[in-house]
């Protein structure tokens, strides 16, 4: 089973007031946590391909140096479908797709990991990281769901899609609560 990550980093950052992915956490840019597990897991070989999407010259440099993908998506304001279509139209021949924000520079490896490798032995066609039963980010789609990833518009994600299809998703506990928050204030603790 082939298993691609699209890494979402092209989000306008409104609420936060500037961009909050170059905002330092833990002494690096919040990107760079998140894209920084992905690539390792790729290297590791338990993903085997990752894109990373954005808007920023900063992360696109990133990327380039070292040699991960990068799709720059030029129409972000429509919303964070635009950057899945983008990310997923390099994917298509996978057969499923991590999508990962870059927003949530708490997650673990271990609690990615544990996602992938459960969401392949459940049989399930979605997988969600979760807290106490309420699905969270990552979310993992096999590919027959493509089409409605596709279809996204405006500011819906595949959250949307798992919600329609909750008897087909496998839920993982994440190791601790804060690796499901999404940070959007300037109130952040390392």
């Amino acid at each position: 089973m082939t298993i691609g990550a699209v890494y979402l980093a092209a989000g306008n950052s409104t609420r936060f007031g500037s961009n909050k992915l170059l905002y330092p956490i833990k002494g690096e840019p919040m990107f760079l946590h998140g894209l920084r597990i992905l690539n390792q897991m790729v290297q590791e070989g338990v993903l085997d391909r990752l894109v990373a999407v954005t808007q920023y010259p900063e992360i696109m440099r990133y990327a380039a140096s070292h040699s991960i993908p990068a799709r720059f998506n030029p129409d972000s304001s429509r919303g964070i479908s635009s950057s899945i279509s983008i990310g997923l139209s390099d994917l298509t021949e996978t057969d499923a797709c991590l999508f990962l924000v870059a927003d949530q520079p708490y997650l673990t490896k271990s609690s990615i990991t544990a996602l992938v490798t459960g969401w392949i032995a459940s049989k399930k066609g979605i997988g969600c990281l979760s807290w106490k039963g309420s699905m969270g980010n990552p979310v993992l789609f096999s590919s027959k769901y493509y089409p409605e990833l596709f279809a996204l518009t405006g500011d819906t994600g595949g959250k949307k899609i798992a919600k329609k299809y909750r008897e087909d998703v496998w839920l993982c506990e994440a190791e601790q609560e804060r690796e499901l928050e999404d940070v959007d204030t300037r109130t952040v603790t390392s």
